[in-house]
């Protein structure tokens, strides 16, 4: 496996060329080439899910369809409590890569990582048609271009699609918060703040200060919530180090505790926007020194939310958002509708599938029917 993944990633010095997908065909003359065939790669546990509806939705249109889980290859010990909590019918890299069938399309979540970026060569080398769907929040590192290795991008709205500034792109909100758009919050009778625990991993006073900064982070908006005789609960994130101070942690979703919660608070993060689709009143609290990787994102809150940099700021930023409980998807659509593409009547992941379907040249667009010997 490890091999593998060295010469995938281009670091194993050796004769033999790593196969490209129309090689791996060889005599399988049973496989219906016929029908199109949509691969689904990404090496987080999380966005594999994201990924397994848009999928299961081409799938049961009658197309053929692989969940490629990467997971193998990365160290997040989050990958494999997801996969648990969320069973999904992938095959691993390897398997992938030994495949009798190529893909026609290859679906990624970014196509800088480093061995999604390289499936992307090998498919585009190949003649695989490449789509990149988006994350809710682009974390734009800097020197790093993404989304401009695939052939089209599915974005999750208009401020990825004016951001990225590249043709071939097309916004169609994002599967995941289907679930949540849906539904109608549920508030607590005792106000509960929902804090989302992140730390910068790649701070310039390294992984120690990083630590730090997020316990003064923590301590800032726990005195708040304590100030304003509120409860409040810490979203432990999977990939958090240390303890967590002296406030209540959970271990659970972050979206299972915004069912329960009355206000969230994060950094700059896609959570946000998930609160936002549930219509739970948010806080951007970003006293963090920021890393060359955040998201600009949430610079312009078009009166969704306040964003503070100071305990005292945050404080009556939290006082505010309180009194937003019952009518926030309202204050909050300005924003929601820059970010998220959703006319509030289809899914999102009818529309991420259709826009799929449509890169597919006109005569290959209706799935071909069951042979006889498979009806």
């Amino acid at each position: 496996m490890a091999n593998l993944l060295k010469r995938l990633l281009g670091r194993e010095k050796t004769a033999e060329p790593l196969p490209s997908f129309p090689e791996r065909i060889g005599a399988a003359a049973a496989i219906d080439t016929r029908r199109v065939h949509f691969a689904f790669a990404t090496p987080y546990a999380r966005q594999l899910v994201n990924l397994a509806r848009v999928a299961r939705r081409l799938e049961a249109r009658g197309y053929d369809v692989t969940l490629v889980s990467c997971h193998e290859f990365t160290t997040r010990g989050d990958a494999a409590e997801t996969l648990a909590r969320e069973p999904l019918d992938a095959v691993g890299l390897r398997g992938f890569l030994a495949g009798e069938r190529p893909p026609d399309v290859l679906v990624v979540m970014n196509d800088v990582g480093a061995v999604t970026s390289r499936l992307v060569e090998l498919a585009r080398r190949s003649d695989v048609v490449t789509v990149g769907l988006t994350n809710l929040v682009l974390n734009l590192a800097e020197g790093r271009d993404h989304y401009r290795k695939v052939d089209h991008v599915l974005a999750a709205g208009r401020y990825i699609e004016e951001t990225l500034g590249r043709s071939g792109i097309r916004a169609v909100g994002f599967p995941e918060l289907d679930e949540l758009v849906t539904r109608e919050p549920r508030f607590p009778d005792r106000p509960l703040v929902v804090l989302n625990s992140k730390t910068r991993g790649k701070h310039h006073g390294g992984r120690k200060r990083a630590v730090e900064l997020r316990d003064e982070w923590l301590e800032t908006t726990g005195r708040a919530c304590r100030d304003l005789d509120v409860d409040l609960v810490v979203s432990r994130h999977p990939r958090d180090e240390g303890k967590l101070g002296r406030w209540p942690i959970s271990r659970a979703p972050f979206k299972d505790l915004l069912a329960r919660g009355t206000v969230a608070v994060s950094p700059p993060s896609g959570v946000l926007l998930e609160a936002m689709a549930l219509g739970v009143p948010v806080v951007c609290h970003r006293a963090l020194p920021l890393s060359p990787k955040e998201s600009p994102s949430f610079d312009e809150p078009l009166g969704a939310f306040r964003v503070t940099t100071s305990g005292e700021e945050f404080r009556d930023a939290l006082a505010e958002a309180l009194t937003w409980v019952g009518d926030y998807r309202r204050r909050c659509g300005a924003f929601f509708g820059r970010h998220v593409a959703w006319d509030g009547v289809r899914s999102m992941t009818d529309v991420a599938a259709d826009a799929l379907i449509d890169l597919l040249p006109a005569s290959r667009r209706e799935p071909a029917r069951p042979s006889a010997e498979e009806s």
